[in-house]
């Protein structure tokens, strides 16, 4: 008998349940796995103990803890399997055979994949991004054999020859060794940017033939899906995207339009794409007559091609392996079971790479199924329930049919939007910062449209091999249903209640609202778990709303500066931006503070180092007012803002000595230079120089100002004391003098300074200065970013600290920082 669509899902809590062992043994691999790769395990120990605890668990198999301890064992497995993967102990791979962090070096191997070709910034030039499995490594004279896998970005002239699938290639430049994860842990992964010369092809032909195959037929399924487009390139883009997977041919603009009405996973070919290929194959065998039993054996080949053809993501493979084992239980008269599916699926995808959990795409895809499966039946059963039709009643009309049809198609796509937002939700907070309530609307829209698009587009690559004019007839009908799609895409995105950024989530945060969801769907009584969830959440959210935590964030823009407020509420502050190489950083750590406006952006001075990333952050954030100096009119860069500024209509606020005022938390700023009487003609002396601070802490910004400026500072009657100072002009040469030091009387220094950077700053007399001071000093360009909380008010008096609240500890005073040895400058 075939298994109806509801016997797929899971019912947990019901007389009749169920086993599925595959689902607890799941869960101890991936929690194995998971472990394995952020932390460093004794590999030999845990052999040991996976294989003792393995017999054991063999032994009393028929006890109650039986289970457990095999579960342990798979546990200790995965954490074996995870370790071997984040950093394997052979000494020929390649982060072991490198001795710093960048060499210059060539690399001999093989082109795993076609390379992803897109525009580069210079005008004729395209950048290429592709993988090679390394075979050798020469440094300077010999070649070494060596493994691994490294990503290349090669910049080249556009028309030339282009890197493919089981091509050897050597290669020339720098190779960069980077930490997996931010903490250090999770081994090492590899990037590499060709010299000017670029790479040589060696030979063709060393990768498997099938693949060959199902990546040729991909670039001609790329010409074919853009014959008659060519006047439309969002419409192609778009088209080849949904259903070859190229999202780099996608503008910015459709990128950000996706993204914000929470419909960005049709863009990324899922198990939306593969189950419509799988209806499309059961529709075909069905009308030829085949027997349902023996369908497993046309959709596997056919899947698997799709797969590869497609690029191998992770949700596809997701919903290939599903796909083919659901199928597959009537082949061996099994019932088809969805939960068990789903969790063999993680086991085998795990199981040859384990580093997929690591994978946006692998988190988000088996989120979203296990969500479906864990709440669409649950809402779904009494809403279909009160929209069936009476069965002793009259026939109903044909209107009043489709009627009752369309309400129950609408709320089922409704409620499973809703099952895959509530869960996934946390999970896009964490990664992207981004909240997108429309995408319970949107998806109705888009959905629906995008299987209508799919559909065609499959059709006109199957009647384009054989006819270019049909392949035109199916894309330009097409063309109408992507501009209809892109139009409600971009009616959504103009809302813009519609999302909002909102600050990365705690890891307590996610194990919370998992731990809370799963309770909450194996329990009997739902009401009172879902009430104390809610309750709970909205305690939380009103003391973050109450909470006036303040921080200021020294970012590692290179040569340059960018000091981020993170104010109380919504009223935050950016102190310069840096050069326009690093606007994308800076907008990723606002974003993930959950910044959606600046309430002021301070302009230091004209320096391109300091504003040159102006106009993206202006572009991605509203800006409330902008303050500068009023004496900047001599730098190009700086006339060139201030006329985008006033064609924006930000309103400008002029600051000069004197100017004062309240930050939200009980925060005050002041302006301690420049006046505004005096003229000058560089612009590090007209810099502005600001004093932020609140109860014991305070932190002085020299922007750009030199030793001329603090000379100017001392000889006036201010009072200059500052618990953190940020170091003016990169520590340049005559800065920070004894005299300044004294004055200022800082518990910390920080500079903002670029690796390598050809003026040798800081300078090495203004860091013995501050030696001879004890204080201890930060720098960008060795520590990161720099982070300084501000300490709160408290009602009746100061607390008692002398220093800033930084994320580490400084280095001792009595020491010289140690410059990280680098082989290339910025």
């Amino acid at each position: 008998m075939a298994a109806q669509p509801m016997d797929v899902a899971m019912d947990t809590g019901r007389p009749g349940f169920p086993r599925r062992p595959l689902i607890g043994l799941a869960i101890f691999f991936l929690a194995g796995v998971g472990t394995g790769l952020f932390f460093n395990a004794p590999l030999p120990w845990l052999g040991v103990a996976a294989a003792f605890l393995a017999v054991a668990a063999v032994m009393f198999r028929q006890a109650a803890w039986g289970s457990l301890l095999t579960g342990i064992a798979v546990f200790l497995v995965g954490c074996m399997h995870g370790s071997l993967a984040a950093k394997s102990p052979s000494a020929r791979e390649l982060p072991a055979l490198m001795t710093r962090d960048r060499e210059q070096v060539e690399l001999i191997g093989m082109v795993t994949g076609d390379s992803i070709t897109t525009p580069a910034r210079r005008k004729g030039q395209v950048l290429h991004r592709f993988h090679l499995r390394v075979e050798g490594i020469r440094r300077r004279t010999c070649w070494e054999r060596a493994r691994g896998r490294v990503a290349f970005y090669w910049r080249t002239e556009a028309g030339s020859l282009e890197p493919r699938y089981g091509e050897r290639w050597i290669w020339q430049g720098v190779l960069e060794r980077r930490a997996r994860f931010e903490n250090g842990r999770g081994g090492f992964v590899c990037f590499m940017r060709p010299d000017a010369e670029g790479g040589r092809r060696l030979s063709r032909g060393h990768g498997w033939g099938f693949v060959s195959w199902c990546l040729a037929q991909r670039r001609a399924c790329f010409d074919i899906l853009g014959r008659g487009l060519e006047r439309q390139p969002d419409a192609a883009a778009l088209l080849r995207t949904l259903l070859l997977g190229y999202r780099q041919e996608l503008s910015p603009k459709l990128l950000r339009a996706f993204s914000t009405t929470g419909t960005l996973h049709i863009i990324a070919i899922s198990g939306l794409h593969v189950g419509i290929m799988v209806v499309l194959i059961t529709a075909l065998l069905k009308a030829l007559g085949r027997s349902r039993q023996h369908w497993a054996l046309y959709l596997a080949p056919a899947l698997v091609v799709y797969a590869i053809v497609t690029g191998m993501s992770a949700s596809t493979l997701r919903a290939t392996i599903m796909a083919l084992l659901f199928w597959a239980g009537p082949l061996f008269h099994r019932r088809p079971d969805g939960p068990s599916a789903l969790a063999l699926a993680a086991i085998l995808i795990l199981l040859f790479a384990p580093l997929q959990l690591t994978d946006l795409g692998f988190l988000f895809s088996f989120s979203a199924v296990a969500a479906l499966m864990m709440w669409y039946p649950l809402w779904m059963r009494p809403i279909a329930g009160r929209l069936k039709a009476d069965p002793w009643a009259p026939p109903e009309s044909r209107w009043k049919r489709r009627t009752r049809q369309a309400a129950l198609y609408v709320a089922s796509l409704l409620l499973a939007t809703s099952a895959v937002w509530i869960t996934t939700a946390p999970l896009t907070a964490r990664f992207f910062n981004l909240i997108a309530p429309l995408a319970l609307p949107g998806n109705l829209l888009v959905i629906p449209l995008s299987f209508v698009v799919l559909m065609t587009g499959i059709l006109s690559i199957l009647f384009g091999g054989l006819s270019a004019w049909l392949a035109e007839v199916f894309n330009h009908a097409n063309r109408v249903f992507i501009s209809i799609l892109l139009g409600g895409i971009e009616w959504f995105s103009s809302f813009r209640w519609g999302y909002t950024y909102v600050p990365t989530p705690p890891a307590w945060f996610m194990a919370a609202w998992f731990g809370w969801m799963a309770l909450l769907r194996m329990a009997r009584r739902r009401i009172g778990i879902a009430a104390a969830g809610v309750a709970a959440l909205a305690i939380g959210l009103g003391g973050y709303l109450r909470s006036d935590a303040a921080h200021a964030d020294v970012l590692d823009v290179g040569q340059g500066q960018a000091v981020f407020l993170n104010l109380p509420g919504s009223r935050d502050v950016l102190v310069d931006t840096g050069p326009r190489f690093s606007s994308r950083e800076v907008i990723r750590h606002l974003r993930r503070h959950g910044v959606n406006r600046l309430y002021a952006l301070v302009l230091t001075h004209g320096d391109a180092e300091h504003i040159g990333g102006a106009k993206a952050l202006m572009d991605e954030f509203p800006v409330g007012e902008v303050w500068c100096s009023p004496h900047l009119d001599r730098s190009v860069p700086y006339r060139a803002l201030m006329a985008d500024i006033r064609r924006r209509g930000i309103p400008l606020r002029i600051l000069t000595r004197g100017d004062r005022g309240l930050f939200p938390g009980g925060l005050e700023w002041e302006a301690l230079h420049p006046p505004g009487d005096r003229t000058y003609r560089r612009a590090n002396e007209a810099s502005l120089v600001l004093r932020v601070g609140r109860e014991a802490t305070a932190v002085l910004i020299m922007g750009g100002a030199d030793r001329a400026v603090e000379q100017d500072l001392l000889d006036q009657p201010l009072d200059l004391g500052a618990t953190v100072l940020l170091a003016g002009d990169h520590g340049a040469e005559g800065t920070c003098a004894t005299g300044w030091l004294a004055q200022v009387r800082p518990a910390c220094a920080v500079i903002s300074v670029g690796t390598g950077n050809i003026r040798g700053q800081p300078d090495r007399e203004m860091l013995a200065r501050l030696r001879a001071q004890s204080i201890p000093t930060w720098r960008t360009d060795e520590n990161g970013p720099i982070r300084i909380a501000f300490l709160p008010s408290t009602p009746g008096g100061k607390k008692s600290a002398c220093r800033p609240l930084v994320s580490l500890e400084p280095p001792a005073p009595a020491e010289s920082p140690q410059k990280p040895d680098r082989s290339e400058a910025d």
